[in-house]
């Protein structure tokens, strides 16, 4: 569907504005519909309108440089080993990353891979600053793929793992094989509301979600997408 998205893009580039109904189906034209993808399709239309074929190719180049070597980096920041982490993330990019076309899905692999690296650092670390660059992490991601919820997901769940430990520890039932809680129950709250009002600030802002919805009770799409799958 590389010239579904490439048509999306261009359209968004000529009329400055985004769609809202199913504009380029034959049979759904006047149901409601969101381009959910469209940084990455404006991205897409950017490169071949500046270099034709090649222009995609690039891109899609660059792409699939990006997954891998955000995988590494990330890797490498929460081992402190070279090795471990270039024989995971080789790893990781036989398992799917020449599998498949680099589609908006790339993006999503990109941003949670960086959003996996900041928790388990800010976790080793105590630092938790770390984790205030993810609202503009779930920003970009929301902007660029409707796979953001996997984002707001892993973070909503360091969020409850970190508020059950607090309440743990405060009703004196913790154990002591686990590690104490990294920071206070607050800090990762107010994170994960960042992360949320973040996400809908956009075109199509909280009615994103409403797609995931849709999604998510929907037999059908499984089928379809190869990355649901």
């Amino acid at each position: 569907d590389m010239w579904w998205h490439l048509s999306v893009g261009n359209w968004i580039v000529q009329h400055r504005a985004f769609p809202h109904t199913g504009i380029f189906s034959g049979t759904a034209a006047n149901r409601p519909w969101m381009a959910y993808s469209w940084g990455y399709e404006v991205l897409l239309s950017r490169a071949y309108d500046w270099f034709s074929f090649v222009g995609m190719g690039l891109f899609g180049t660059g792409l699939t440089i990006a997954v891998a070597l955000v995988v590494f980096v990330m890797l490498q920041r929460v081992s402190g080993r070279f090795w471990v982490a270039w024989s995971l993330s080789l790893i990781v990019c036989a398992s799917f990353l020449f599998n498949i076309a680099p589609r908006p899905l790339f993006f999503s692999v990109i941003l949670f891979t960086i959003t996996l690296g900041l928790l388990f650092e800010a976790q080793q670390s105590g630092q938790v600053r770390l984790l205030y660059w993810l609202p503009l992490v779930i920003w970009c991601w929301a902007n660029l793929h409707i796979q953001f919820i996997y984002g707001i997901g892993v973070v909503g769940l360091y969020t409850g793992i970190n508020l059950l430990q607090r309440i743990a520890l405060s009703l004196r039932v913790y154990p002591d094989f686990l590690t104490t809680p990294g920071f206070p129950a607050t800090q990762p709250l107010a994170v994960l509301a960042c992360c949320i009002a973040a996400s809908c600030v956009g075109p199509y802002s909280f009615h994103l979600y409403q797609v995931v919805f849709e999604y998510s009770t929907s037999a059908i799409i499984y089928k379809m997408l190869i990355e649901f799958q």
